[in-house]
């Protein structure tokens, strides 16, 4: 029976088995009859090899215990278990249907909307389990059914876990590779995040026809690695709408404390996920990736910023992607309404006063006086005839003063402030929620990403969180990811209705020329010489002085000064005849600074005569030390972060340098007190935020260079390979790197 020779009594106690219906690992399941209560029911019969082993049948009564206590639709029901002629066998209700697996097998990369549909159920099972204490542990294709009716069934709890505190940990790793989370990998602590990896990997296969990877390995080194770079679902599968995309990508985080954290906001995101998928009319596509765009469901924005109160009431909107994935608190999905909007000068006859505040605060902002205008808008938030959610955007406007001041840690402090303020609040209109989503974004230290940005902004709410969400960016070092949102903001229609806007737009027009400014210096080569290491210097002088913006940028340029003035400074006192005047002794000295990850004091030790004895090797070190130390200057763009030091403990750093990094308790530690494991990690995470490819590759080549410096040379040799294959311009480095190493 089934295509394999399996030896079974018939007639296992009242259950008469009629015919095989499906093998496994260390079972078989049997078409059977209920002679008793006259029904067609399902028999697991665990193998005769197992039925000796005391652990498996352990397991398999576990199995049914554990299956049974899971009472719901969506999950298969057990009756009973029970043990006939030495063989343990588990009843269950008759399935007649398909596999999730087979209905892929059949029909490849499934539509959108039965996809989700089939989450939406699976989702319920899984939390229902997660309610019982019980996990899953190994969510797959195979194991969900889809019955007759289309409904979803979620089987085989053979390797389920009962958890303690909602946590729990195995001693085994039995799992299929391409959908096993990764702390089941390293054997750590599961919890219901670890359910919902694994079903994000199912839904991703589902809707792109293919595992989220390929590998010929199953060793836990090359899983790991893998499922660290998967693709995010949209850039395999592009016809599928933003919401779908970033409902499967926050089930499939590498780190646990990345996903959804609850059942109930994965069942939200999903269900308006559908809610765009099933629209096949109001599908508009863009460069090949599906936007929701349809008459009923639009997003509605007011004409107006703040105080926008329409006969007592609030005018209601609604924004999208500023839904946060985490924190974010369970709340009704209120539909926009679309209401006759008001704007604020109109709203605001019989408050004089306000809109001669907000008016005088915008007057500063076009001077440049960022800090009095931060200081205005705040009093105007503070101001008890504002209600909300006019006086939150007040706030929020003064966080965008704050960070044109180049104070970027206080205007995520603000934000801070803004989103604990709102989260107080009882009942929320829309118009208060989004500005709370709004603020939640704004407080990360994570930098935006591209689904945070309204795709087509319509209304002066949806400018102004453009604005303040390119600035973040910026601030945070993402010049390049920055500008196209300075150029939508520079270039926008919308001062036609607003004309004080105006005034931001021009901040805008400020940065993108501040870009430009630096767009030369930043492809200058490294200097060989004390005469050129001054002209560089020279030259970013005269830059710094150009510079009509504050922060970030000065701060670029201010950490590329000290960097030349160490080099110049090295061209000045490095004798002719040194004591170490030959490579093999300049080349000992450079891998103890490289150790010690004084990246830059490294590089100086390069004699510029080294190029015409040793090419290959200068060469190849100048770039390792130049993707080591640009890893370093990563953590520099950082607000805060944490990392694991080397005595075990993890530490909050606020800041970093050269030499190492400030701690949030106003402590300091050195690169070589920091795990480089955990440095490549955080590194890594940023690395995946970013939404530019070219971004993301040169990172990977930072991280590749630092673990190879660091000590980890296999490791990194093995990255490089995989790197390599992928891309033939690195490929053809790498190739130049490994012959100049080895001289």
């Amino acid at each position: 029976m089934c295509g394999v020779e399996t030896r079974v009594k018939r007639q296992l106690g009242k259950y008469f088995l009629e015919r095989c219906y499906a093998t496994g690992g260390m079972s078989v399941v049997y078409l059977a009859t209920d002679e008793t209560l006259n029904r067609e029911v399902a028999v697991k019969v665990l193998n005769e090899q197992y039925s000796v082993d005391e652990v498996r049948v352990a397991a398999f009564e576990q199995e049914a215990q554990l299956t049974a206590a899971v009472n719901h639709p969506n999950v298969v029901q057990v009756y009973t278990v029970g043990r006939a002629y030495g063989r343990f066998y588990l009843v269950m209700e008759l399935l007649r249907g398909q596999s999730f697996e087979a209905l892929m097998a059949e029909r490849g990369a499934l539509p959108e909307d039965e996809v989700l549909e089939i989450a939406l159920q699976v989702t319920k099972g899984l939390r229902a389990a997660n309610d019982s204490g019980v996990l899953h542990r190994d969510v797959k294709p195979g194991n969900i059914l889809l019955n007759e009716n289309g409904q979803a069934k979620l089987l085989d709890f053979g390797l389920a876990l009962i958890t303690q505190a909602g946590s729990t940990k195995a001693e085994e790793i039995w799992a299929t590779p391409y959908y096993v989370p990764p702390e089941a990998l390293e054997k750590g602590i599961e919890d219901f995040r670890s359910d919902l990896y694994a079903f994000g990997a199912t839904l991703y296969h589902g809707l792109t026809g293919k595992p989220p990877f390929e590998s010929t390995s199953n060793g836990t080194k090359v899983l790991r690695r893998a499922k660290q770079t998967i693709p995010r679902l949209g850039k395999v599968a592009p016809w599928l709408t933003d919401a779908t995309c970033d409902a499967i990508d926050g089930m499939m985080a590498y780190q646990p404390k990345h996903r959804w954290a609850s059942y109930e906001e994965v069942l939200e995101i999903l269900h308006r996920a559908r809610s765009g998928a099933t629209s096949a009319c109001g599908l508009k596509f863009d460069g090949g990736r599906a936007i929701r765009r349809s008459k009923e469901n639009r997003w509605v924005l007011p004409a107006a910023v703040g105080l926008i109160l329409v006969g007592g009431g609030v005018a209601s909107f609604v924004w999208k992607p500023w839904e946060n994935k985490v924190e974010k608190e369970n709340r009704q999905v209120i539909e926009p309404t679309p209401i006759e909007m008001v704007p604020v000068e109109e709203s605001f006859d019989a408050n004089r006063h306000l809109t001669e505040s907000w008016s005088f605060a915008r007057g500063l902002v076009g001077k440049g006086e960022f800090k009095r205008a931060e200081g205005k808008l705040l009093e105007l938030g503070e101001d008890e005839v504002l209600r909300e959610p006019t006086s939150s955007f007040a706030r929020i406007e003064a966080g965008i003063n704050a960070c044109l001041d180049g104070r970027a840690g206080e205007a995520r402090e603000r934000a801070e402030e803004i989103y604990a303020h709102l989260k107080k609040l009882g009942k929320k209109n829309q118009a208060t929620g989004t500005l709370e989503e709004l603020a939640l974004t704004l407080s990360k230290t994570r930098p935006p990403s591209h689904s945070d940005f309204p795709e087509n902004p319509k209304g002066i709410i949806d400018w102004m969180g453009v604005t303040a969400l390119a600035l973040k960016l910026w601030e945070q070092g993402l010049i390049v990811e920055a500008m196209p949102w300075l150029e939508k903001v520079r270039d926008s229609s919308i001062n036609r209705d607003f004309e004080w806007y105006s005034v931001y737009q021009k901040q805008a027009e400020k940065y993108l020329k501040d870009a430009a400014l630096m767009t030369k210096a930043d492809t200058m080569p490294l200097p060989t010489s004390e005469e050129e290491a001054q002209y560089q210097l020279d030259d970013l002088n005269e830059r710094m002085s150009l510079l009509e913006t504050k922060g970030r940028m000065r701060f670029n340029i201010r950490a590329k000064q000290i960097y030349l003035r160490r080099l110049r400074k090295g061209f000045e006192l490095r004798p002719e005849t040194s004591p170490k005047n030959t490579w093999a002794e300049r080349l000992e000295e450079i891998r103890e600074r490289a150790g010690e990850r004084r990246f830059d004091l490294a590089a100086e030790l390069i004699d510029p005569k080294d190029i015409e004895s040793k090419p290959a090797a200068v060469v190849a070190w100048k770039y390792l030390l130049e993707q080591g130390q640009g890893f370093l200057n990563e953590f520099a763009m950082l607000p805060e972060w944490e990392v694991e030091s080397t005595r075990g403990e993890v530490v909050k750093c606020v800041s970093a340098n050269q030499e190492g990094v400030k701690l949030a308790s106003g402590g300091q530690l050195e690169w070589t007190e920091l795990k480089t494991s955990s440095l490549l990690t955080v590194h890594k995470e940023l690395r995946d935020s970013k939404e530019s490819v070219t971004a993301r590759l040169a990172m990977r080549e930072q991280e590749i260079a630092f673990a190879w410096l660091a000590g980890f040379e296999d490791q990194a040799e093995q990255e490089a390979e995989e790197l390599a294959g992928a891309s033939e311009d690195f490929s053809k480095i790498w190739r130049q790197v490994l012959v100049g190493i080895s001289q």
